[in-house]
C-alpha cells in the first residue's frame, strides 16, 4: 500500500538536527558536494533558498543544480 505521508525511524546512532542554521552547522566548511533526496510533495525551491541563504550568511559559494 502507498502511504502518502510516510514515516520511518532514525537510522541507529543518529544525530538530528532542527533549523537551517543547525543543519549548515554540520557540513564541512571546504567545497562539497551536497544532495538532498526526498519525496515530491517537498517545496525544493523553498529548502533550496533557505540552506543556500544559511550556506552563503557563513560564507560558502553555493551553486545550486536540479537533477530531476
Amino acid at each position: 500500500m502507498y502511504r502518502l505521508d510516510p514515516r520511518y525511524a532514525p537510522a541507529p546512532q543518529a544525530v538530528l538536527h532542527t533549523g537551517w542554521q543547525a543543519v549548515v552547522s554540520q557540513l564541512p566548511d571546504g567545497p562539497a558536494v551536497l544532495a538532498i533526496e526526498g519525496p515530491p510533495s517537498v517545496d525544493w525551491s523553498l529548502l533550496a533558498d533557505r540552506l543556500g541563504h544559511e550556506l552563503t550568511d557563513r560564507g560558502t559559494p553555493v551553486t545550486l543544480r536540479q537533477v530531476r
